[in-house]
């Protein structure tokens, strides 16, 4: 059965795991348990109790796609029925119903579920690869249980070093040879190059995964962005990093993926400001706004 089939099936979320674990069996998954799309979990309790300590979490056929719903349904740490209620419920949420109507999307109440056996890792990471430059890795990460950012950096494989996004002092950003980054965080860099590869995942997107380290697990791997040229470029050459990219928002607003994945909740102010003032400005004014709100340096 191939990955659209089991998509069908288990639902993207859930589909994804099983195709990658089938895959790469040396990738470090938690065991999970599937439930298909509109079936009954209860069918699977005895499956589902021998994982211990779990979490339920959606997977819908239309999650995770090119219109992902990403953060939108709930996950919950399973502790019975009650628990189970909450995700399957989250279809009806306003936010979720909103983004169906803005994106034109049919179907997506079906829900399938992934029971997954609780991590024990120290923190929770994301990874995603820039969509306009190949060579640009973008990760983040925080400690377990914590909403705030605790670390932002981003990997430049031409030079093979990681810069400290928050670490920036003037203009310059701490920088640190591969080979003295934390074992986990290259490992990490390495399953994201395997899994990417993968025949299924040959879909013209860059992919965001998340995944724990203090131990390495790995939690999802979904479609982040089209790979595609910047509609415009701004290049900040004193800060000798990179180039910052920026892609014109659509018209129903900013990507809800680019925000969840990729802004702390510190930043939102940014975000409110590129969404209300970028898009209708032109562009040699934009390089100029853009620089000062965010408090760069003009180039």
């Amino acid at each position: 059965m191939g990955l659209q089939e089991q998509i069908q099936l288990y639902g993207a979320k859930g589909a994804g795991l099983q195709y990658m674990k089938e895959q790469l069996p040396v990738l470090p998954i938690e065991p999970f348990v599937l439930v298909g799309v509109d079936h009954d979990w209860k069918e699977h309790k005895g499956e589902i109790d021998k994982l211990g300590d779990c979490l339920v979490g959606s997977s819908s056929p239309v999650e995770d796609g090119k219109d992902s719903f990403a953060g939108l349904f709930s996950t919950e740490q399973y502790t019975g029925a009650d628990s189970v209620d909450v995700v399957l419920e989250s279809v009806n949420e306003a936010d979720v119903i909103d983004y169906a109507l803005i994106h034109r999307i049919q179907d997506f109440q079906r829900m399938g579920l992934v029971f997954q056996k609780q991590s024990n890792s120290r923190m929770n990471w994301s990874m995603v690869r820039h969509p306009h430059d190949s060579n640009i890795i973008f990760v983040m990460g925080r400690l377990t249980g914590r909403v705030s950012c605790g670390d932002e950096y981003f990997l430049d494989l031409k030079r093979q070093k990681l810069f400290d996004i928050r670490s920036i002092d003037g203009i310059d950003y701490k920088q640190y040879d591969l080979e003295n980054v934390n074992v986990d965080l290259v490992r990490a860099l390495g399953f994201y190059t395997m899994i990417e590869q993968l025949p299924a995942f040959q879909t013209g997107y860059v992919y965001h995964m998340e995944f724990g380290t203090s131990p390495l697990s790995i939690y999802q791997f979904r479609p982040f962005k089209k790979i595609e040229p910047p509609p415009f470029e701004l290049d900040i050459e004193e800060m000798d990093c990179y180039n910052l990219c920026f892609g014109i928002t659509p018209a129903e607003g900013i990507e809800l993926t680019v925000v969840r994945s990729l802004s702390a909740s510190d930043e939102r102010e940014h975000i409110e400001f590129c969404k209300n003032n970028l898009t209708t400005l032109p562009v040699d004014e934009r390089m100029t706004e853009l620089p000062r709100h965010l408090n760069l340096p003009n180039s």
